[in-house]
């Protein structure tokens, strides 16, 4: 009788822990030409559901010196939307969002940050775009 509960507790865990988990990784790279990711960037993992961010959710983590980094355990619900980010001098940086469900348990996440400056010689744009709304009088 022991051993029927014995099974039948590591059947439930062994269940539990694979249908139910899921994993969110990606890579933090540097856009800026000629800079790499700084050492120790943390990576936050927000939590939405129904558009609205659950402020009790918190998890974090580091990424390794390549800009790898990997969320575990992260509950598989399609209901609920994840999003990695990075704050890097006073600019948060996002990932694409992840949705986790029982067909799609592991999602990549990448996030690209850059360097901020003063100068507006670096920066350059490949598409400029007019708006015109007309309004009476003008």
């Amino acid at each position: 009788m022991k051993n029927i509960y014995y099974c039948l507790i590591v059947s439930i865990l062994f269940i539990s822990g694979t249908t139910f988990a899921g994993t969110i990784k990606g890579k933090v790279t540097n856009g800026t030409k000629g800079f790499k990711i700084p050492a120790n960037t943390v990576v936050e993992l927000a939590c939405f559901i129904d558009n609205n961010q659950d402020e009790n959710f918190k998890m974090k983590t580091t990424a390794d010196k390549t800009g790898f980094f990997i969320f575990n355990n992260i509950v598989n619900d399609s209901n609920v939307v994840y999003q990695p980010s990075v704050l890097y001098k006073a600019v948060s940086y996002t990932g694409k969002q992840a949705v986790l469900s029982n067909k799609n348990t592991s999602i990549v996440s990448n996030i690209i940050i850059f360097e901020p400056t003063k100068s507006d010689s670096l920066i350059s744009t490949t598409l400029q775009h007019f708006l015109i709304i007309p309004t009476a009088g003008f």
